[in-house]
């Protein structure tokens, strides 16, 4: 007969053994009644053998039918049939006889030793609903195993009501019912570790404990496959969203994806280097940027990198719109973002009153008319740092009661930092930030400072960069994987965002020139400027032409017939020099300049002005031929006879021209050169040439076509 187990009289489950022996107790009395029954009444015993037929074919086969284990089975039909054979055989004999009551009390001992059997029948039907026999089996093995692990590991007792397995198989997740009193979902989370260390789960997995249906239940989301070592692309899909929408910010281990409804949420990521924080700071810049209702502002103080790709497709001219509302490089400009929008966020809450009075709303509703302001700082160590700068104190002031008071006005921070340490991320804006983002690190105390301690973290759940734990709002911290963002993904991302992105609401722009005045309405100018310089082949440029003629040389030795001259001027670290051999095969390659190309000017057709240097000159007469105001350096070096443009810039030190900031186009080449305004305030100067180059009247080399011009830096002599 079935032995099922009862609720005590408090309502809580007993356990297991107490379970059995009460339920042999009950049939072991019933059993005994019904013969006493059967003897007083003289009952013929074929009626004790017919009962045990019906009944152990009646329990086999309902049995069978809701799936129950073939062990189960047998233990359910031994007991009908000793049951069964004891009372027929009191039925044929006497019940009163001490022989009768041996064997009721032999029987009923065997039943309780054989309850192993059967006893966890009710975790079966549970785990079995609405699958079938040959998953139960396995199913049902599987939440033995676990209830197994949860004693030994956490001391307290569960029972595994439900499994159900992930997309893939690549994992599953248990419904656990607490059982033992005075436990809770936290005793589960703390003994995560453990548990998986004692699974031998692969590396990259582990187990989340999330909340059950109720606060007796819980969830373990168990990985079983580590999809975390996978490579998640970004999608290709930058249409116009709302800022209301979720976000995608990567998967989670069970394959789900990691969305994040930003409004209201002030952010924190956290990495140290190569550990993706900068690749999820792209995401988050192009998932807030496609929003047709939000605005992304940067700051970034370690020298705008994380800006660069997104202003360059519009600094090259490919698109007429900045992506970003704002940009900063520096603590000049980064001060002047910090004023201009923790204005917006004070005027926000008196000018939009009738805006939320007519929407019914406490929480202001944003559009592409009223957009949402999402500041991203990079590398809080230099914006919230404890310097003794009076500007950064003033910046982190700023930026602090901004996150304090925009969650309401949808003017939010979120911030970045190598490390989760106080001194790079205050107490404060920790406390803060709703939206909490803890990419891999070395230290699992930077883990435990974001997230807080006894959360049941290990650093052996994560697989290296691009994983990390991310938690907002309530939720506890879960291990994801960030996607991976292509270079060239940001650029189209930037092109779309382009077209997509808002302008400053007119109550906003109002504010802002209240707090900075017109240092707002130029931030594009200004913003163009400083990314400019900050190109690569720019700045190497501005290294060549500017920095190099301020290195003072000694005039190169006569040549020696049969040799070549290997004077260099090098600068830096001996340990960043060269090999003598390599600067050997490279002057022994370097092609002997020819004739220069372009305009060529005659001696007679020069201006006329006695004051100005001959170089200056010949150069406004270059100018005049090209018809033009601006030349590239490599282009005005060939007209004017030098072999490169780096001898010309020497050259042209000497009279304080030198070239332009910025990189402009001309003939679809985007490159630094000269203005001829320069060259007209040089005819003023009334200075003389004092160089070797070809400017210099006194040069014997000044119109040989043959003879190359001595370099400054690496020149090389034909014999």
């Amino acid at each position: 007969m079935a032995t099922t187990p009862q609720r005590t009289s408090n309502g809580r489950q007993p356990s297991a053994l107490q379970g059995v022996l009460s339920a042999a107790t009950q049939a072991t009395a019933v059993l005994a009644t019904t013969a006493a029954l059967g003897d007083v009444f003289d009952v013929n015993p074929f009626w004790g053998a017919a009962t045990t037929v019906v009944g152990a074919g009646g329990s086999f086969v309902a049995d069978a039918a809701r799936g129950v284990a073939p062990s189960a089975l047998l233990y359910r039909l031994g007991c009908w049939c000793a049951a069964g054979s004891w009372l027929t055989w009191t039925l044929f004999t006497k019940f009163w006889q001490m022989e009768s009551f041996a064997a009721l009390g032999i029987g009923a001992l065997a039943a309780v030793v054989a309850s192993p059997l059967a006893v966890r029948e009710q975790q079966r039907q549970a785990v079995a609903a609405g699958r079938g026999a040959l998953v139960l089996r396995s199913s049902v093995r599987l939440a033995q195993d676990w209830e197994r692990r949860v004693l030994a590991c956490c001391q307290m007792n569960v029972q595994i009501e439900e499994v159900r397995w992930w997309p893939g198989r690549t994992g599953y997740d248990l419904l656990t019912r607490l059982v033992t009193p005075g436990r809770s979902r936290a005793d589960l989370e703390r003994g995560a570790d453990t548990m998986a260390t004692n699974a031998k789960l692969p590396n990259g997995c582990g187990i989340e404990v999330t909340k059950g249906p109720d606060r007796g239940s819980a969830w373990m989301r168990v990985g079983i496959v580590n999809r975390l070592a996978e490579v998640i692309p970004y999608p290709e899909d930058y249409s116009a969203t709302s800022f209301l929408d979720p976000k995608f910010f990567g998967e989670f281990r069970d394959g789900s994806p990691v969305q994040v409804v930003l409004r209201q949420k002030a952010g924190l990521i956290t990495g140290q280097r190569g550990s993706g924080k900068t690749l999820l700071q792209h995401v988050l810049t192009s998932e807030a940027g496609r929003s047709r209702d939000a605005i992304v502002i940067h700051i970034d103080l370690n020298g705008g990198g994380l800006s660069q790709p997104w202003l360059d497709p519009w600094i090259e001219g490919e698109i007429e719109r900045s992506p970003l509302g704002w940009a900063a490089s520096n603590i000049d400009e980064a001060l002047q973002v910090s004023r201009a929008m923790l204005a917006i966020a004070k005027d926000r809450k008196r000018s939009t009153r009738r805006i939320k009075k007519a929407a019914n709303s406490q929480l202001l509703p944003i559009s592409a008319d009223l957009p949402a302001y999402v500041i991203v700082v990079d590398e809080s160590a230099e914006a919230m740092g404890q310097s003794a700068d009076p500007r950064f104190a003033e910046l982190r002031s700023n930026l602090a009661e901004i996150q304090r008071i925009g969650r309401n006005e949808a003017v939010e921070v979120h911030f970045s930092g190598l490390r989760a340490t106080q001194d790079v991320i205050p107490v404060n804006v920790k406390k803060q930030s709703s939206l909490r983002v803890g990419m891999y690190v070395q230290d699992a105390e930077e883990i435990a400072y974001l997230f807080g301690w006894g959360k049941g973290l290990s650093l052996e759940d994560l697989d290296g960069p691009g994983c990390g734990f991310i938690q907002f709002d309530q939720e506890k911290p879960r291990p994801f994987k960030a996607p991976f963002m292509e270079f060239l993904q940001i650029t189209r991302a930037a092109i779309a965002i382009s077209r997509i992105r808002p302008e400053f609401d007119p109550a906003a722009e109002r504010a802002a020139r209240s707090a900075i005045g017109s240092a707002f309405d130029t931030r594009f100018d200004r913003m163009r400027a400083a990314f400019t310089e900050l190109d690569i082949d720019d700045d190497y440029e501005a290294q060549e032409e500017d920095m190099l003629p301020a290195v003072h040389t000694p005039a190169p030795a006569p040549a020696v017939p049969g040799q070549r001259d290997f004077t260099l001027v090098l600068g830096g670290n001996m340990a960043d020099w060269p090999h003598p051999s390599e600067i050997a095969a490279a002057l022994e390659n370097r092609p002997v300049p020819a004739q220069a190309v372009g305009v060529r000017i005659a001696p007679g057709a020069l201006p006329a002005n006695d004051h100005a240097p001959e170089l200056i000159r010949r150069a406004l007469a270059v100018f005049e031929a090209a018809g033009d105001d601006r030349i590239h350096s490599e282009d005005l070096a060939a007209a004017l006879g030098f072999p490169s443009k780096t001898e010309l810039a020497a050259a042209l030190s000497e009279h304080g021209v030198t070239t332009l900031p910025n990189a402009f186009e001309r003939n679809g080449q985007r490159r630094r050169g000269y203005d001829r305004a320069h060259f007209a305030a040089a005819t003023q100067s009334g200075r003389q040439v004092g160089g070797d180059g070809p400017g210099n009247p006194h040069n014997p080399h000044v119109g040989d076509p043959h003879t190359p011009t001595p370099s400054h830096v690496g020149a090389s002599h034909q014999p």
